[in-house]
Order: structure tokens, then C-alpha cells, then sequence
């Protein structure tokens, strides 16, 4: 779970069918997205998610992330880091 400003972004899934749901901070529910899967701009599955900037940024295991814009879930790009 993210809260952030507005919005609470929420998880349910674990390894298999993993969408994101996104509610504002009264609890009303806004929208969900689910773009797990392999390709390119799919993400495995959700370790952690984190907000930089704009942008959603959801985490695996292997030290990448995903970004995706907050409103729109539009993919912006991904992120390695070296440990």
C-alpha cells in the first residue's frame, strides 16, 4: 500500500494477478490497473511500490522498477539498480 497526496494505491495480488487499485483518502474508489505480465512494460509481479515525482514506480525482487504515470498508468521507462 502508497499513500500518497490524494490517492491511496493498493495491491492485492501477490505472485498472480497483481492489479493496483487506487482510491482517494476518504476510501472512494477510483480506478484499478493490472499490467502484469512479461513484456516490455509489464511488470513480473509487485514487491514494493513508491512514488517519485509523478510517477508510480513498482518494484521486484532483482533491484528494477517500473514507472508508470499516477493518473493516466501510462509506462514511462524502467529503472536498474546496481548492488
Amino acid at each position: 500500500m502508497l499513500l500518497e497526496d490524494e490517492h491511496i494505491y493498493f495491491s492485492t495480488g501477490g505472485h498472480k494477478d497483481t492489479p493496483i487499485h487506487v482510491f482517494d483518502t476518504e476510501g472512494k474508489y477510483i480506478q484499478s490497473f493490472n499490467k502484469q505480465g512479461g513484456g516490455p512494460e509489464e511488470y513480473p509481479f509487485i514487491l514494493r511500490l513508491d512514488m517519485f515525482g509523478d510517477k508510480l514506480a513498482i518494484w521486484n525482487y532483482k533491484g528494477v522498477f517500473k514507472l508508470y504515470d499516477k493518473e493516466t498508468f501510462e509506462y514511462k521507462g524502467q529503472k536498474n539498480l546496481r548492488i
